[in-house]
């Protein structure tokens, strides 16, 4: 049997962790230009934690987070992304979509 603490901590946390989602949901679906990055920030910016917790939550080190949500890191690395998605218990699904012939990539023309 579960604590009363732990039971009503994990619903407090599901509750919590469902409206962060809700937001950055709002803000990131459908707006093409912005970037798996710019979407881990906005889970970090939307839970009001500091870099430090989240750092430890997701098994990253302060400063990888810190430089992400400073705008230091271009291009973080997959799994890190990825470690900070899982920490607020999302994942990335990527799944085919049929483009019109006009959104296919062409090849480059040879110089």
């Amino acid at each position: 049997m579960v604590p009363p603490q732990e039971a009503a901590y994990t619903r407090i946390s599901a509750r919590i962790r469902s409206l962060i989602t809700k937001n950055v949901e709002m803000t990131a679906i459908g707006n093409s230009r912005r970037s798996l990055k710019d979407t881990a920030i906005d889970f970090v910016n939307a839970s009001n934690l500091s870099p430090k917790d989240v750092a430890l939550g997701s098994f990253l080190a302060p400063a990888t987070v810190r430089k992400l949500i400073d705008g230091d890191t271009k291009r973080p690395q997959a799994e890190t992304l990825e470690r900070i998605f899982r920490f607020f218990e999302n994942e990335l699904v990527f799944k085919s979509v049929r483009l019109s012939a006009k959104n296919l990539n062409v090849a480059k023309k040879k110089a």
